[in-house]
């Protein structure tokens, strides 16, 4: 283990790496390429970890099957077959794998004991703090209030923005992806809002980190450094009734998650007056619809009561309801999977793309997922699922519009992330 962090000491009967990490290759100063191990828990207050590529074969053998001699084995066989048979001492296997013990990046009673901490701190909070103030934009108020400015200024004039000034509208489709990256789709969407006033709004976000479950809510207030935003309690309450054993007991999910807290701090530089969130995060519907024989997410029976809800949220004359969906859309290259650098994947992404804006615009649900499934969501559209929930709670009268679509690439691990605007309203 390398670069920004080093490794600890200790043993490992039998180690297993955690599935939610992140390994994302990244070229180094001096040219080499380097696998940086990031938890989204943060657990390890020294910050990620580092390996050479080197390590990539014994960390696939990190799998609770295998003890320590058992890999060193393994990676002794393989070196002998590459014909380059080389003695790996027992120490160095155990040196790695403790480290990645102490770094709290292998699935053990150490690291359970951990998270089980985190959690509880978490739950028995009233607010739901801000995550990334320092990190992704500024923590302090007047800086933040320029930074965002800023960020809206950035698109110049879009004449669709111009056409739907005096249009109601019903729901919004934005970016997640960091703030100074997306600057010019986040305002392409968020200058559509821009003096509106709402009364509730209900952000529909990606659950990152949920590994089962479709909803995670939260009764939490979310604070940013621009001030609180009060959660409906009452709609949260009666949406995760509706949604029954698809919500998640607890609301761990929220507490790193970035895909509402950037959408927040627009709102509350764009609205007009008070404003109350329901806040949602969504897990995937990746088996239902790429892998099952579901054509839309109202064919899942158990989905039936919470996508009613949504609806009457929407539809109800009491109180302005916005729906905003926080969503990327193509994920593609080394960093997410592919062997391909993203430069020789984008053509077919952006292709694909711009064929579920299409549908989405066109409140097509059926074309939307049928797309989704006919690459077996070979280009990790992350928004996949949370697109085609939105999709079955506007009303039928509700027209949709495109606003932009980007791609951005992350040259040290030769990845791109797409995203996009767009919104729904009523003529």
């Amino acid at each position: 283990m390398t670069g920004t962090q080093a490794v600890g000491k200790g043993k490992s009967e039998f180690p297993r790496l955690r599935k939610d990490i992140d390994l994302m290759p990244m070229r180094g100063e001096d040219g080499k390429t380097l696998i940086v191990v990031r938890d989204p828990l943060e657990l390890d207050s020294r910050g990620p970890a580092a390996l050479s590529t080197g390590a990539l074969p014994l960390l696939s053998l990190l799998d609770g099957a295998h003890s320590p001699e058992q890999i060193r084995l393994h990676l002794v066989e393989q070196t002998a077959r590459a014909g380059q048979l080389t003695a790996i001492p027992l120490e160095v296997v155990e040196s790695l794998i403790l480290g990645l013990d102490e770094a709290y990046l292998l699935d053990n009673g150490r690291y359970r004991d951990a998270r089980t901490r985190l959690v509880e701190n978490f739950i028995a909070l009233t607010d739901r703090p801000p995550a990334l103030a320092g990190k992704s934009y500024p923590a302090e108020k007047s800086e933040l209030q320029q930074f965002i400015a800023g960020l809206l200024g950035s698109a110049g004039e879009n004449p669709k923005l111009a056409e739907l000034k005096d249009k109601p509208v019903l729901a919004l489709v934005t970016p997640h992806i960091e703030l100074s990256v997306g600057e010019k789709i986040y305002s392409a969407g968020y200058g559509l809002l821009n003096g509106r006033s709402y009364d509730r709004v209900v952000v529909l976000g990606v659950g990152h980190s949920m590994e089962r479950g479709l909803f995670s809510l939260t009764a939490k207030d979310y604070r940013t450094p621009l001030g609180r935003v009060p959660t409906e309690q009452l709609a949260v309450s009666r949406l995760k009734k509706a949604a029954g054993p698809l919500a998640l007991e607890d609301d761990f999910a929220h507490r790193s998650e970035h895909s509402i807290e950037f959408q927040v701090l627009f709102l509350q530089s764009v609205l007009e007056g008070p404003f109350t969130l329901v806040p949602v995060l969504c897990g995937s519907l990746y088996g239902d619809l790429i892998l099952g024989d579901k054509k839309r997410p109202r064919e899942i029976k158990e989905l039936l009561p919470a996508l009613d809800y949504l609806s009457e949220l929407l539809a109800d004359s009491s109180k302005k309801t916005l729906l905003l969906a926080g969503v990327d859309f193509s994920h593609v290259g080394p960093k997410f999977g592919d062997r391909k650098p993203a430069i020789q994947i984008t053509s077919g992404s952006s292709s694909h793309d711009l064929t579920l804006l299409r549908h989405l615009a066109g409140r097509d649900v059926e074309a939307f997922c049928a797309e989704g499934k006919g690459v077996l969501d070979r280009y990790h559209v992350c928004g996949f699922s949370v697109l085609s929930l939105l999709l079955e709670v506007l009303p039928p009268e509700a027209k949709g519009v495109e606003l932009g679509h980007r791609v951005w690439h992350e040259a040290p691990t030769q990845s791109a992330v797409s995203f996009a605007a767009a919104a729904f309203y009523m003529d």
